[in-house]
């Protein structure tokens, strides 16, 4: 068996491993199989597109704001109804009882779910540097506009895995929770599915134009057609794949192999849903072996021009200022990073995410304490991140071994998370009531950039020591570690008491 420590994307390109040997890339390590796939087998896939799609966009001319699921259903055209019932047709590998308990698996495991969701999939993720030129340009990155876009998307994703009524199209017989057997009515998460499919060729169509007037808008060579099929597996996987054997394993949580099958399957449908190659997700092992070839393939840095800000870079600092300081969690800048150098290693977000050695360091210098305030303190924030991450582990190992409490934690969390991302109140951080995801913002170059700084802050700030989510776990933290100091004190006393009667 050799050993292939993989370090720039073009070795990644020369690499040709046999069966059986060892690749380490970043902080991956793994065997290769034949599921694996090389950067060269996954290239191909940068030029093909949804074309059907594509063909709906281009008869129904859709303008910014226009309902596509209202527009399809009503629609006559061809490749319309083409569409809608593709759409309407369930698959025959569908297993819908399989789909029902793979949505509980991230209900189960919302906590690290939502914390891989953010700081490993979408902020790790910037790093992929193909789809970051895809990602400034499509209008709905700027600090601004963040926020909202990712409510949206948090809400399609609660949508499709809040329950089977959701994401079935009408028609479809199933068993509901209670044992009680249901025809579904077409729910929202799979009309919120016919949206996504549409908006992204909508985007392409409108990027791909652009670059008819402007071949240097983007490089569609370089980087392949905008949110081709190979982004559209790029994105699958990190709803998927990145979470249960990246995430999840990184934070003490533990899946079962009927659960991780379980939750690849509901995404396998989803991505049927929306028009990609859903094959890769036969299996949760086909599923990682595609999601590593992909790290192989497209997690590299991108070439730094002399005055310019990285795309991963611009990504990164704006999702923190839309972010950082804001409710429901009052995250600090510190925690964030907290979280990227735990996940990713700090080879990676100094190389990938171009973060500097000062916002890597565990004492950065600051310029005054206004400063500190705005971004944190790395040391508070690292203790909150292992806090956080002993908690998920105990909580893990209390739903395994403790009847009844996971079920009656799934339901709590369910209502909890649709009332923190959806219908909350704006001022608390939600989206204030149901969006329907269309094209809100226009594709262009963005040119917004918001860094948040240690040492010269921009944005939002709050004035002093710890904020928000960390200084809960940073508190619990505190607790723990004395009550626990205090009986292992207690004990050690009681065993030395007891030598000194019986000795």
């Amino acid at each position: 068996m050799v050993t292939h420590y993989v370090r720039s994307e073009e070795e990644a390109c020369r690499l040709v491993p046999e069966v059986g040997d060892k690749v380490r890339q970043w902080t991956h390590t793994y065997v290769w199989t034949r599921d694996h796939r090389l950067p060269s087998e996954l290239a191909p896939m940068r030029t093909q597109t949804d074309t059907l799609a594509d063909e709906v966009v281009l008869e129904l001319g859709l303008n910014p704001g226009d309902d596509a699921f209202e527009a399809i259903s009503q629609a006559t055209g061809p490749s319309s109804r083409k569409l809608w019932d593709q759409m309407r047709t369930v698959p025959d590998w569908l297993d819908v009882a399989a789909c029902a308990r793979g949505q509980d698996v991230f209900y189960r495991y919302a906590g690290p779910a939502f914390t891989g969701l953010l700081f490993d999939s979408l902020f790790g993720g910037y790093g992929a540097r193909r789809i970051s030129e895809v990602l400034v340009r499509t209008g709905s990155f700027g600090v601004r506009s963040a926020r909202r876009r990712l409510l949206q998307t948090t809400q399609w994703e609660l949508d499709v895995l809040e329950s089977l009524e959701s994401l079935l199209p009408p028609g479809v017989t199933y068993t509901d929770r209670g044992g009680v057997a249901r025809v579904s009515e077409g729910g929202e998460g799979w009309k919120s599915s016919v949206r996504v499919r549409v908006l992204h060729a909508q985007v392409r169509a409108r990027m791909l134009a652009r670059c008819e007037k402007d071949p240097s808008y983007y490089d569609v060579e370089e980087n392949g057609v905008p949110i081709n099929q190979l982004h559209q597996l790029v994105t699958l996987c990190s709803f998927s794949s990145t979470l249960i054997d990246h995430a999840f394993p990184m934070m003490g949580v533990t899946l079962t192999r009927r659960e991780r099958d379980d939750y690849i399957h509901v995404w396998r449908y989803i991505a049927y849903l929306l028009g990609a190659d859903d094959t890769y997700f036969v299996s949760a092992d086909k599923a990682k072996a595609l999601l590593l070839s992909i790290v192989l393939a497209e997690v590299w840095p991108a070439k730094t021009e002399a005055g310019k800000v990285p795309p991963a870079r611009i990504l990164l600092d704006n999702s923190i200022a839309a972010l950082a300081h804001e409710p429901p969690s009052y995250l600090t800048p510190a925690y964030i990073r907290a979280h990227m150098v735990y996940l990713h290693g700090r080879d990676y977000c100094r190389e990938a995410l171009h973060m500097t050695d000062e916002e890597l360091a565990l004492f950065p210098s600051y310029s005054g304490e206004e400063d500190r305030g705005a971004v944190g303190t790395p040391l508070v924030a690292r203790a909150a991140v292992v806090a956080k991450i002993s908690f998920f582990f105990l909580m893990d190992l209390l739903g395994k071994f403790v009847p009844g409490v996971d079920s009656r934690r799934m339901v709590r969390v369910r209502r909890l998370l649709r009332k923190v991302i959806v219908d909350g109140d704006k001022e608390g951080g939600a989206l204030g009531g149901r969006a329907t995801i269309a094209l809100e913002w226009v594709p262009g170059l963005l040119t917004e950039h918001s860094p948040y700084k240690s040492g010269g802050k921009s944005g939002r700030s709050r004035d002093g020591g710890i904020v928000g989510i960390e200084k809960h776990y940073v508190t619990a933290l505190v607790v723990v570690v004395s009550v626990a100091s205090i009986g292992i004190y207690s004990a050690c006393r009681g065993l030395y008491a007891l030598g000194k009667v019986f000795v």
